[in-house]
């Protein structure tokens, strides 16, 4: 096992990474960051798990996690240039990430690959929304589904929208979807 110490403004992030990471991220074409809260053990000055992995013969692999302090922007990246350089500059061909401003932020910063949104997170997050919005999940399935068409502007949301999948725009919803995923996140970040 692996363990490294970033410092970044003031505060000092912990890497573990398991034994073998380097050949296992650099072999992967796709590279899987995420934050949780959950796991963090009770007594650690940890905020959340940054967890780096891979998926092969549908298991995941968790290669590096990362104890995080807090969620911003530089102290990922600093955490992210660490791995990069432990592991010889990784060129992964796609990252998926969650939906954080912070970690996509520092995720564009270290590499090059095409960032990609994690489908499971888009949908928690409609799902919760919908609930909020007291909307039906039969609704909030045909919104999902528009992350499989390929769409290109707030303008084709609507559109896309009523043609391919005959949702019925719904005044509390669609207002959600076009404003916060399709003019904040972008399409092309979320799109399948």
């Amino acid at each position: 096992m692996h363990v490294a110490l970033v410092s970044a403004g003031g505060g000092g992030q912990r890497i573990i990474a398991m034994p073998g990471f380097v050949e296992c991220l650099c072999e992967s074409a796709v590279i899987l960051a995420d934050g949780t809260f959950l796991p963090v053990p009770a007594g650690l000055q940890a905020y959340q798990l940054l967890t780096l992995h891979t998926v092969s013969m549908g298991q995941h692999y968790h290669h590096v996690v990362a104890l995080m302090e807090n969620r911003r922007q530089h102290l990922y990246r600093a955490v992210l240039q660490k791995v990069w350089e432990l592991a010889g500059n990784l060129q992964p061909e796609t990252v998926v990430s969650d939906y954080e401003p912070a970690l996509q932020g520092a995720l564009w910063e270290v590499t090059d690959a095409p960032l990609q949104g994690c489908y499971c997170h888009f949908l928690q997050a409609l799902v919760k929304r919908a609930r909020q919005k007291h909307v039906p999940m039969r609704l909030v399935r045909l919104y999902a589904m528009l992350a499989t068409i390929h769409i290109t502007s707030r303008h084709c949301c609507r559109r896309s929208a009523r043609m391919y999948l005959e949702v019925p725009v719904n005044d509390a919803y669609h207002p959600y979807f076009r404003d916060y995923w399709m003019d904040r996140i972008r399409p092309e970040t979320f799109s399948v």
